[in-house]
């Protein structure tokens, strides 16, 4: 498991530094811009005119994708990466929307809550009830998650590609609640991507594989393509749940 877990960035974009280059700027930028993206807020009439150059961008994704010699595969060739739609019914939804903090589905105000133990009972109830008892028990002993970030995202906004820090152990699951959008996974070093469609109510487990060697992240753009139409992005909130290592500590 050790190589797996792997962090250098050598095993996640190749030896040759231009490739990353090329991709993603400086190394030192990349890691700047994963920190400081997080939280960007845009004014209305800046994301109309911005969209309307990112719809442009989009419809010729396909041609620079194959021009950069990536390869679009599906999901499931991803190895660890699990998408399940439809866990969360209605009611649970609900209820999780009901047990936000106040005031974190304002535009006007930040968008992320970090949560530790211990949990409200509906937060308890998911980690019980929704997330597979096989990944549980395989791929967190059994054990319940030790760290949870609600994050709001509001038309316009994304996530850079990233994988998510050492200090967490295997295992990433996400809930999506509120409205769709579309998460990315490339492997620089393979010229590989794939999209998938996170549906309100929806469950997403990356481990092994897909949580250390591939990057994740969301599109700064307020729509996304949905079987070739262009769909408007609505108000969204993700539920993260993770273990934090042994002898890990924030900071």
């Amino acid at each position: 498991m050790e190589s797996e877990k792997s962090q250098d960035w050598e095993s996640l974009f190749g030896s040759d530094d231009d490739t990353f280059v090329n991709e993603y700027g400086s190394r030192d930028e990349y890691e700047e811009d994963l920190v400081s993206s997080f939280f960007t807020d845009s004014s209305d009439d800046d994301l109309e005119s911005f969209d309307s150059v990112l719809t442009s961008v989009d419809q010729q994704s396909s041609q620079n994708d194959t021009k950069k010699g990536w390869t679009q595969i599906s999901p499931s060739e991803i190895p660890g990466l699990t998408y399940i739609p439809n866990v969360l019914p209605p009611s649970v939804q609900d209820e999780l929307i009901q047990c936000l903090p106040d005031g974190i589905l304002d535009r006007s105000t930040g968008r992320q809550a970090h949560l530790y133990r211990p949990f409200a009972p509906v937060l308890q109830n998911l980690m019980q009830n929704f997330i597979p008892s096989a990944f549980k028990k395989q791929v967190w002993e059994g054990k319940d998650a030790e760290a949870i970030i609600m994050q709001v995202y509001n038309p316009g906004d994304g996530i850079i590609p990233h994988v998510d820090l050492p200090m967490f152990d295997d295992g990433i699951v996400i809930f999506s609640l509120l409205s769709d959008i579309t998460m990315e996974f490339t492997q620089p070093s393979s010229k590989r991507k794939a999209s998938v469609l996170l549906e309100k109510g929806s469950l997403t487990i990356m481990e092994g594989e897909a949580r250390y060697q591939w990057l994740h992240g969301i599109p700064f753009r307020t729509g996304d393509w949905t079987n070739g139409t262009w769909i408007p992005r609505a108000q969204r909130c993700s539920i993260t749940m993770r273990r934090i290592g042994l002898n890990k500590m924030f900071g």
